[in-house]
């Protein structure tokens, strides 16, 4: 017998309740609706909105209808209005599946689907995907469920209440320090911030977040409601009381890292100002229990997640919830492990040793959670272990340690846990005899030293120490290491009008940071491993030693990185450790127009990627491809993330060079298989431009699928001559004053002897020959150092810092010859007769594509390189080329000098390239005419590209 549709319905029912332990599934419910209609299936969560289920066999075609119908709706008994609804079709096949095979069918087959859900009460009805359905089984199916019950209306108003509570309480604070009160400078020392607003703001946000912690306890023995705290006008809260307590939840229960902080903050504020600012934050906390927020994880921790995206209230840099998830997912896709193993998944050790807000950290959580809901376990069950054992956090700011654990803890609020591995770690000198870098101690096998822990061994399960206690991290330890370090050096990282945490480097003195420098030094000449730091690349390459070193083998490593990190020369070695020591490489970039729209992080205004991979054990194959990942865009919300990384799973277990990864029938990016070595994959929105680009370094020109290739010619740019000087030995000093650099770079007057060519000026920039704009002047006692300067000056010129949306040369030449400064680097060819086919090369657009293939592209729009790497060029191979294909080069670029160039970006467009293009091709080379559409759909493609354009109106109206 056929099954129908209702008897589908309730195996389906059956088949997703046991995916999380809080569900009621139930199918065909009548009268839940209004005028006694029922819904197919509806899934209810007592602290979620309900889910609505509409289900109907392929073609399916009245089941959106259905689903669109639902949003809106009142569900009874509770009268709980319906946000979100799925419209799934079915596979018709399972009409004719056994009836006593149903089930099991339903655990294999996938469904397609889509969401159908309301902003608010007043906003129009969103479906998601925008076009086409999302394709996956019933685990997916339930991802989009749990994702789905958050209500956007409750979140938005619990958001709303809570930051009016701690825009009362801080703006009440600043009122008695307006006054004269002096406390403001005491609660920045808690927090290792700067005095003023944002730190008040941030004050209040924990004080808040403590007392909204506090309503989930209150079902505890000795855990007093608020009315307790009152004074004897029924309103105003005691201070004291506030604090007693809290030190009895500290002492009796712990909780420490969210209580702690908050009794530090409100020991320093005096009863007046600390009473105004509590009964504020009180009221919103009794609110937000009315709302149910406090039973909610879901609530809660979303909530806090927005409240500290807000730049009054956390003034750093935070990885955004949904590229958390993004990488978690990931992350955890790749981790080994039985799911629906209690002692396997409670074995597991995730650490972040950089963890900020948490955002990282309770997503991992997240990801590994739902797979053991999925499998049929009670997340809820395992928490208490996951708190004492399996998530490890540290970071040097009290704010930030108070939040992780506050955003993990929200997970389960009412499970009870008697510790925590989340530190907050020192930086700096915080005693007489001892200083410290934060997390990086661990990098030499140190003791970190917890400044708040509670000093209790049986409390934390770590060492007892002087004061707090302290943090061992054995190495080869931990299975999965997620973290997005900081990207700055020590004296390079302050946002303008706002108060910064101290972190690298703020608030320690001189000598500390030169005391903290030699113990960073001295522990990475130690490190048995060849180390990624480098000090001109940033302490992000610091911590990707110690995540080497704390990752056991097997384990995964799941970073935020700056872009640099794939072509950037002082990441040179952080590139070497990844090749030589991980396997399963994933690279994950945004192809976007701006900077901040290729960044993961908030506020980082730079170009971001996610790196993922599996450490290398002793008998693993040292061929190590890489799978890059290009997003079109940020993911939007935490269920296109994981859509996101469905797609890059199933690439990366499949063969093909290279897929679309698609959201519904829209696509959302690609994925592309190549090494390390071809990391100008990265961050490219047209994959077949990738491919085009990765063969042209090969020496062969044609779009796949598309054109007949042919052969090029080609190079590397030192194989045919020297690079110059960097500027710093042409101009620099030394840190203490003295010359670096022979000369000092001068306006010029008369004809100078020492010529230079040393920053950009676009619009004189146009053509192939460029003035010379400035001259050496010899520094006193210095004649010597200059002339070996002089000895490397060219004709020939390379754009070091290329912005490829203004100007137009990659490559220039001068009359003379001339030194070359920061903008345009000398190269010296080993023979004057390659100076001619080298400048048309650099050009063309085989050029300007080559060009942009090796550089370092953190900005869009703007490609850098270094002199370092100037040799590493592409370059057509002029050493096999014949003298008459020379006396050609050389005609051209006469006959060419004249033509004024474009921006590069405008390729496109531009009739000179163009020209340049065909007589460099046909003339000089003397390829067919056929290779000319092969150079134009290259060029097109080139030009549309998010990197190249960077968002400017002169892009091609096709462009990404």
């Amino acid at each position: 017998m056929a099954n129908d549709e209702a008897a589908l319905n309730v195996r389906l029912a059956d088949a997703l309740q046991p995916k999380n332990p809080r569900w009621q599934v139930a199918a065909h419910q009548l009268g839940v609706l209004g005028g006694g209609r029922q819904p197919d299936l509806v899934v209810t969560h007592e602290n979620s909105a309900p889910v609505i289920l509409e289900v109907e066999y392929l073609p399916a075609a009245g089941v959106e209808r259905e689903a669109r119908g639902r949003v809106g709706e009142m569900l009874q008994p509770a009268n709980q209005r319906v946000e979100s609804v799925i419209a799934i079709a079915a596979p018709s096949r399972l009409r004719d599946v056994p009836a006593g095979s149903l089930a099991a069918e339903l655990e294999r087959v996938d469904f397609e689907y889509c969401l159908y859900s309301a902003r608010d009460l007043r906003g129009e009805t969103v479906r998601w995907p925008a076009n086409g359905w999302l394709s996956g089984d019933v685990n997916y199916l339930a991802n989009l469920i749990e994702h789905a019950a958050v209500s956007e209306r409750l979140l938005t108003s619990s958001l709303q209440t809570l930051e009016q509570g701690v825009g009362q309480a801080a703006a009440r604070l600043e009122g008695f320090i307006e006054s004269g009160a002096a406390f403001g400078p005491r609660i920045a020392e808690r927090l290792h911030q700067e005095e003023g607003e944002q730190t008040l703001r941030m004050a209040m946000a924990i004080v808040a977040n403590a007392l909204v912690f506090h309503t989930s306890l209150l079902h505890l023995d000795g855990v007093a409601d608020f009315d307790k705290f009152r004074a004897s006008d029924g309103r105003t809260i005691v201070p004291d009381r506030v604090i007693n307590s809290w030190r009895r939840i500290l002492s009796d229960i712990n909780y420490w890292p969210i209580f702690s902080i908050a009794v530090s903050i409100l020991r320093v504020i005096p009863t007046r100002p600390a009473a105004a600012a509590l009964t504020a934050l009180v009221d919103a906390a009794q609110e937000l229990a009315a709302i149910g927020v406090t039973r909610s994880h879901d609530l809660t921790g979303r909530m806090f997640q927005r409240l500290i995206a807000d730049r009054k209230f956390l003034a750093t840099f935070y990885t955004r919830p949904e590229s958390a998830w993004l990488l978690s997912d990931l992350a955890a896709g790749m981790l080994v492990a039985d799911w629906s193993s209690r002692e396997q998944i409670t074995a597991l050790r995730i650490g972040d040793l950089a963890c900020g807000t948490g955002t990282l950290l309770s997503a991992a959580y997240g990801a590994i959670s739902s797979r053991y809901r999925h499998a049929g376990g009670d997340d809820s069950e395992i928490h208490a272990d996951m708190m004492a054992s399996a998530l490890i956090g540290a970071d040097i700011m009290p704010a930030a340690t108070h939040l992780t654990t506050s955003m993990l803890s929200s997970a389960h609020p009412s499970v009870e846990f008697d510790r925590t591995q989340i530190y907050t770690l020192p930086y700096g000198s915080y005693s007489s005899t001892h200083t410290s870098i934060g997390s990086l101690d661990l990098i030499g096998g140190h003791i970190g030293h917890d400044l708040f822990g509670p000093g209790d061994a049986a409390i934390r399960g770590s060492t007892p120490s002087e004061r707090g206690s302290d943090f061992e991290l054995p190495n080869d330890y931990l299975d999965l290491v997620i973290m997005n370090p900081p990207f700055t050096r020590p004296t390079n990282h302050k946002l303008s009008g706002v108060p910064v945490p101290s972190f690298a480097g703020f608030g320690t003195s001189s000598q500390e940071q030169a005391e903290m420098s030699r113990i960073l030094g001295q522990m990475r000449s130690e490190l048995e491993h060849a180390p990624a730091g480098n000090g001109n690349a940033g302490l992000a390459t610091n911590f990707l030693d110690l995540a080497h070193l704390k990752l056991r083998p097997e384990g995964v490593l799941a970073l935020v990185m700056p872009l640099s990190i794939l072509q950037g020369a002082a990441w040179r070695a952080a590139r070497a450790l990844l090749e030589k020591s991980y396997r399963d490489l994933t690279v994950v970039t945004i192809a976007g127009a701006s900077s901040l729209d290729k960044s993961f992080s908030a506020d980082t205004g730079m170009g971001e990627t996610l790196i993922l991979g599996r450490k290398s054990g002793p008998e693993d194959s040292s061929y190590n491809p890489v799978n890059f990942v290009n997003l079109r865009n940020r993911p939007r919300d935490l269920n296109e993330a994981i859509q996101i990384a469905r797609s890059v799973r199933e690439f990366t277990r499949g063969e093909a060079l290279c897929d679309h990864i698609r959201i519904g029938s829209d696509r959302s990016g690609n994925c592309v298989r190549g090494t390390l070595d071809d990391a100008g994959l990265a961050g490219v929105a047209d994959a077949e431009l990738a491919l085009a680009a990765m063969s042209l370094s090969e020496g062969r020109l044609g779009i796949p699928g598309r054109t007949t290739g042919c052969d090029i010619p080609v190079t590397t740019l030192g194989s045919l001559g020297k690079r110059g000087l960097v500027d710093r030995d042409i101009n620099g000093r030394n840190a203490d004053g003295s010359s670096r650099g022979p000369f000092d770079i001068v306006e010029i007057a008369g004809a100078p002897n020492f010529p230079a060519l040393w920053a950009h000026a676009a619009t004189r920039e146009r053509q192939f020959r460029v003035q010379a704009d400035s001259m050496g002047e010899i520094r006193p006692g210095m004649h010597e150092a200059a002339k070996r300067v002089w000895e490397s000056a060219s004709h020939l010129h390379v754009n070091r810092d290329f912005r490829l949306n203004s100007q137009s040369l990659t490559a220039c030449i001068t009359e003379s010859r001339t030194i070359g400064g920061a903008a345009w680097p000398n190269f010296n060819l080993s023979q004057s007769a390659w100076e001619a086919p080298i400048l048309l090369w650099m050009n063309s657009t085989l050029g300007l594509v080559s060009y942009w293939w090796v550089g370092n592209r953190q900005q869009s729009g703007r490609v850098r390189t270094s002199v370092s790497r100037l040799p590493g060029l592409l370059a057509l191979a002029a050493e096999r080329m014949s003298a008459d294909q020379l006396l050609r080069a050389l005609n051209c670029v006469e006959s060419l000098g004249a033509r004024t160039f474009l921006p590069a970006n405008e390729a496109w467009r531009d009739e000179a390239r163009h020209e340049l293009d065909r007589r460099l091709l046909v003339d000089v080379l003397m390829l067919p005419s056929a290779a000319l559409e092969s150079v134009d759909l290259l060029r097109r493609k080139w030009c549309a590209e998010p990197s190249v354009h960077g968002g400017k109106a002169s892009r091609p109206p096709w462009s990404f």
